[in-house]
């Protein structure tokens, strides 16, 4: 496993993640102290609490590909309910990971048609075609929310208008994914069950608009 690309992962994903560091290293067994200097990479994990950090986080080595240097790149198969820290660039990281493990097509921002959005929250849904998507939750006054209007987000399409009551259901996802934070690599799956045709307008949708503005740009 390549262990500098894995940790820059594991150390964005943990700075999104609906539950506190100090929980995720009573789960993989290790105190918190070498959790950080893990992540600060000062220090290695031993190899049963690395392979748990990695299932927590929905992440695996890649079998099928080799670094230059000789190790695997990290990958994911999973779908996300994260909350955007303070830290924009490790968001940044987040995002460009789970777009080139082929994740998203294109992403939107979720505003409730007719109604002024929720106060506290903007919320990015990350698509794919006839794919679960993942969600990006940004606190409205925490600085990893410029990224929303920095253009730094690849295929990001913008503000995006979606029924209210799919909009409150957002809502209602990321305050479940807070309250319960051992659910978050299947509560995209549990939404997409109830709500996959609104995702899939807004996949077509976004799709067919961009096809427009390349035909005529």
């Amino acid at each position: 496993m390549d262990e500098g690309t894995c940790r820059e992962i594991v150390a964005a994903l943990l700075g999104c993640w609906p539950e506190p560091v100090l929980a995720v290293s009573k789960r993989i067994a290790v105190t918190k102290p070498a959790l950080d200097r893990y992540l600060a990479g000062t220090e290695s994990l031993n190899s049963d609490a690395q392979r748990h950090l990695m299932e927590v986080l929905g992440l695996q080595c890649d079998d099928s590909s080799v670094n230059d240097d000789g190790g695997q790149p990290v990958t994911s198969t999973a779908h996300y309910v994260l909350i955007a820290g303070n830290a924009k660039e490790r968001v940044l990281v987040v995002y460009n990971f789970l777009r080139k493990c082929g994740h998203m097509e294109t992403s939107v921002e979720l505003l409730p048609a007719s109604l002024a959005p929720g106060h506290r929250w903007r919320y990015l849904l990350m698509i794919r075609y006839g794919e679960v998507p993942s969600l990006i939750c940004f606190p409205r006054i925490g600085k990893a929310a410029s990224l929303l209007e920095s253009g730094q987000l690849t295929n990001f399409q913008g503000q995006y208008f979606v029924d209210p009551l799919f909009y409150a259901a957002v809502e209602v996802l990321r305050a479940s994914v807070e309250q319960r934070p051992g659910r978050v690599l299947r509560a995209m799956h549990e939404f997409y069950k109830r709500w996959d045709r609104e995702v899939l307008n807004i996949a077509t949708t976004v799709a067919r608009t961009d096809e427009f503005v390349k035909g005529t740009g």
